[in-house]
């Protein structure tokens, strides 16, 4: 089983100093980073059914932040598959003379399939944090102090 997970090393706010409040400022931080990433993610991640938005689970540690998503599909929802995919080729039966799916209630049959783009709902929400960091470690710092 394929396992979507995004971790974050937060371990360089180490050498953020504010006396007595460097921890609760670490700690509110890391929180901060986690909850924004999750927020980020889901609402990227397309929805069918839902189970894939729901499936999301986030662990937030000392020093890291962990999204993970353990839905078999998670992977190529994000990467995508085919010509799209990692491994940049087309998909073709294994086992079948043919390919067979169904779509808004048709059966399609075809010889291969190009594949579907990724969505890239983990990358692209990580992405948004970084660009978030300054102003979620200043909010932060001014929650503490006050």
């Amino acid at each position: 089983m394929a396992i979507l997970k995004v971790m974050i090393n937060l371990s360089g706010i180490n050498t953020l100093q504010l006396g007595n409040n460097t921890q609760k400022v670490k700690q509110r931080f890391t929180k901060k980073c986690g909850n924004t990433l999750r927020s980020k993610v889901i609402k990227r991640t397309p929805v069918d059914h839902g189970q894939l938005r729901k499936s999301w689970d986030l662990t937030i540690t000392e020093k890291e932040v962990i999204l993970q998503n353990n839905k078999e599909y998670a992977m190529y929802v994000e990467t995508g598959t085919g010509l799209y995919g990692p491994r940049k080729a087309p998909i073709f039966p294994k086992s079948a003379p043919f390919l067979q799916f169904e779509i808004d209630g048709k059966i399609i049959r075809c010889l291969s399939t190009k594949g579907m783009k990724g969505v890239h709902m983990a990358e692209n929400g990580v992405n948004d944090l970084e660009k978030e960091l300054p102003n979620l470690l200043q909010q932060s710092i001014t929650e503490v102090i006050q």
